[in-house]
């Protein structure tokens, strides 16, 4: 009887161990239907020729979203991506079954926004980068760097340095991703001529900051640069929900966390809260105090009737 028990028990922890999957987040940077290049000529929708020489942009705040419309935030918080490498990166070993979509934002969020770059790691996506990725400790990182040559004989220079708390939003894009043996590839298309769309760069232009086309050069990122690679585009995570509206605070915190949002916003929301390993601690709605016994980061998924509209994360400190 014990041997036969021990059997069981082997072939049970070896079906949970196969129901791990690693997930890897791969974006493809293209430019005009052709792989991106620094320096190949592209053709944004005003007919503007021009040329990149220099393209990088923070994702922040990937959450997967599988099996019946479940939420996992990835285990990797940010990522800086080349615009000559693209992206394949792994986000983490989940158990998870059918990929349904992934959530991010372009940027970085508030308050990781106005964090010390010498604060991280050497190899952080968040240390000092050169070129730099980061304005200054008040305006935050650079969410998007794009800069090349434009106009009569690619004789002008345009610069595009787009940052700002309130130019940061997630996006959801549907997709069914990928199976390679046991892995898990999410893949995704940005289309760099898409970043200029409605932009006019024939005569060149510098715009470093949180309006004007910089502004303008980040709405094209969240609604029309990046698709996943089965033809699916970015969709707003909630029209009718501001995510800039609900705050968690004090975050950082020592364990209390209070939601800061309008009455009516505050009654149809549910929320859910998982720690960075993806396991769920709680789920609630009528109350909108949390309390956190243990430090770390958290993720609290935030759900309206039912509808899933975005993911905060807070940081509990000892």
């Amino acid at each position: 009887m014990k041997q036969i028990y021990i059997f069981l028990l082997t072939i049970l922890t070896a079906f949970g161990a196969n129901a791990q999957k690693d997930v890897y987040l791969k974006i493809d940077h293209l430019l005009n239907g052709q792989p991106f290049a620094f320096s190949a000529t592209g053709t944004n929708n005003l007919g503007n020729q021009f040329k990149v020489n220099r393209l990088q942009y923070y994702i922040s705040e990937v959450n997967i979203i599988h099996d019946g419309g479940m939420v996992t935030p990835a285990a990797t918080e940010y990522f800086l991506v080349d615009g000559q490498a693209g992206l394949n990166a792994m986000l983490g070993n989940f158990n998870i079954t059918t990929i349904e979509g992934v959530q991010l934002g372009i940027g970085v969020e508030d308050p990781a926004n106005h964090s010390d770059p010498s604060a991280y790691p050497v190899g952080h996506p968040l240390y000092p980068q050169m070129p730099s990725m980061h304005w200054g400790w008040q305006a935050g990182y650079r969410f998007v760097a794009m800069e090349g040559t434009s106009g009569n004989g690619f004789s002008q220079i345009f610069e595009f340095h787009a940052l700002g708390d309130v130019n940061y939003h997630m996006f959801t894009i549907n997709t069914a991703g990928s199976a390679m043996g046991n892995d898990l590839i999410i893949e995704l298309e940005a289309n760099m001529e898409m970043a200029l769309k409605n932009i006019d760069v024939s005569a060149g232009t510098i715009n470093h900051g949180e309006a004007g086309d910089a502004a303008k050069l980040l709405v094209n990122y969240n609604q029309a640069v990046i698709k996943s690679a089965d033809g699916n585009n970015s969709v707003s995570i909630n029209e009718n929900i501001d995510m800039n509206e609900v705050v968690f605070y004090p975050n950082p915190s020592n364990g209390h966390i209070a939601l800061k949002a309008n009455t009516q916003i505050k009654e149809s929301l549910t929320f859910e809260v998982k720690d960075i390993t993806g396991k769920t601690i709680d789920v609630q709605s009528s109350n909108l105090d949390f309390n956190f016994e243990t430090s770390g980061i958290y993720f609290i998924s935030i759900y309206s009737d039912r509808n899933y509209v975005g993911t905060k994360k807070v940081v509990i400190t000892d």
